[in-house]
């Protein structure tokens, strides 16, 4: 199963120990996470240039089913059972460009540090709230500035030549927005395992499309995101500047009342509902200054106060609440 890249949130449960503001976390130091953190593309390209069968074979009998999957969903060369496989893997590997990003990945890592520490952490909150989910192995690989993550019920893997830093001379040459250039940095790579898990395990399975209920689905991500890291900036949860962070906590109520006055909020138009939760520079209906996806800091609000109001309600029961209607009255919403 193939995942798209995202944007998350925060939340509350039982038992709680107080740690800052309004919400409260509970205290997971007693959850055992060891997350194995696999460097796959250090092995990968550690062929450089050498197909012998000896050691094509070296890599299938170490990963198996991943490189199956790799191979064939995410750069494409086949599977590894066919005849011209080791040929087809060979040219991804030797392609010149992939050797200058190999190393600025290994920069990359080397310098986050805490990646497996960070990994631990948040999948300690994750078992708290979602026992029943497994913990998977976490991969790291290159795509070819490909998709960002996939994800099956025994891993997760990232692409990591996606989280180069926003000044990325690669990401220039490629003309990546800006906008979207900004959440490609090492701090993003855990809240966006989180929520690829969130996507994975916890999906919207309502079928509805308007635009009150996409709100409070990606709201519940963002506030369970959130909950699972509690020491995440609120720029990166949801993947705003600090300009447009302060833009978004000054208007909130401009915005609802926007949306709200001009009966968008049921609306199910596929074309107004993406202006208004898409990724883009900026919320078309705002203007300029507005971050893109503005109206989400709403929807992160609502699910917030929702949960605020009781806090008996456990993260797993919010995501099997649909009633997208059922939580926006009971938050009592009034920015």
């Amino acid at each position: 199963m193939i995942i798209r890249k995202f944007c998350f949130f925060s939340l509350i449960a039982l038992l709680f120990t107080g740690c800052g503001g309004d919400i409260k976390y509970p205290n997971v130091s007693h959850i055992s996470v060891d997350v194995r953190l696999n460097r796959f593309y250090t092995d990968l390209f550690a062929l450089n240039g050498d197909s012998s069968s000896s050691n094509i074979d070296a890599l299938k009998s170490k990963y198996g089913s991943y490189l199956d999957l790799y191979s064939m969903q995410v750069i494409r060369v086949g599977s590894p059972s066919a005849d011209d496989y080791a040929a087809n893997l060979m040219k991804f590997v030797s392609y010149d460009a992939n050797k200058d990003v190999v190393a600025a990945t290994d920069s990359m890592i080397d310098g986050y540090g805490g990646l497996k520490g960070d990994l631990d952490n948040a999948f300690r909150y994750y078992k708290y709230y979602f026992p029943e989910v497994p913990v998977p192995d976490v991969y790291l690989h290159i795509s070819g500035f490909n998709q960002s993550m996939f994800i099956d019920s025994a891993f997760v893997s990232i692409s990591v030549e996606k989280y180069l830093g926003s000044q990325c001379r690669f990401y220039q040459w490629l003309d990546i927005p800006q906008y979207l250039r900004k959440s490609m940095v090492p701090q993003k790579i855990v809240p966006d395992v989180m929520k690829a898990m969130l996507y994975a395990w916890q999906p919207d399975e309502s079928g509805s499309e308007n635009l009150l209920h996409q709100m409070i689905y990606q709201g519940k991500v963002l506030y369970a995101v959130k909950s699972m890291m509690p020491d995440l900036k609120d720029t990166l949860l949801f993947d705003f500047t600090d300009r447009q962070l302060k833009w978004a906590r000054k208007n909130e109520a401009q915005v609802w009342s926007y949306v709200v006055e001009n009966k968008y909020l049921y609306g199910s138009n596929r074309l107004d509902v993406q202006k208004f939760i898409g990724e883009a520079p900026f919320t078309s209906f705002f203007g300029q200054d507005s971050p893109g996806k503005a109206i989400l800091y709403n929807a992160y609000q609502i699910v917030k106060e929702y949960m605020k109001h009781d806090e008996t309600i456990t993260l797993k029961e919010l995501f099997e609440t649909s009633d997208a209607q059922k939580i926006l009255l009971k938050s009592r919403y009034r920015p």
